[in-house]
């Protein structure tokens, strides 16, 4: 009986070893690792025109990922705060000989009507922007967060949560 218990506490143990080595992680690509990964040539062939507002990295039992934020940086206002018409993010999957698109946002300020404009901006809020497992099993569900400035300034403006 000894035995069994010894050897079902060695197994419970070996099972938690395994599961944390797999656990999922993420971060902040510093500014040197995105320029190294989104080079201009990568930006023209993947359609990426935008500048890169942020990029994330994780890691996950499917693979390693890079995701960019892209802001189009329209016009900066009297205040000194750029103001966005446009926003594109790319999820790309990171193998050893090749770089494939996983997914694509993109989202735009919503258009003027007969000159009465309804949103001033739109940006990532990168505050609420996560990379985690959510349901625990081995992949990441990145939550990419944004929203628009409406024209009060106060309450009109959109929010926007996406889930993969």
């Amino acid at each position: 009986m000894k035995k069994i218990y010894t050897l079902l506490l060695l197994s419970i143990f070996a099972y938690q070893v395994n599961a944390q080595s797999e656990t999922p992680s993420s971060k902040i690509l510093p500014k040197t690792e995105t320029d190294e990964f989104f080079t201009p040539a990568f930006k023209k062939k993947n359609l990426i025109k935008f500048p890169i507002f942020r990029a994330y990295t994780y890691t996950d039992k499917s693979g390693t990922y890079n995701v960019a934020l892209t802001e189009s940086a329209d016009t900066v206002n009297n205040v000194k705060d750029t103001v966005n018409c446009t926003i594109k993010a790319f999820n790309f999957k990171v193998d050893k000989t090749l770089t494939l698109k996983k997914w694509e946002i993109n989202d735009f300020k919503t258009p003027t009507v007969k000159g009465d404009e309804k949103e001033t901006s739109i940006w990532f809020w990168t505050k609420y922007c996560e990379f985690n497992d959510l349901d625990g099993d081995g992949l990441v569900e990145p939550i990419i967060v944004y929203g628009t400035f409406g024209a009060n300034g106060y309450d009109d403006g959109r929010a926007k949560i996406l889930i993969y």
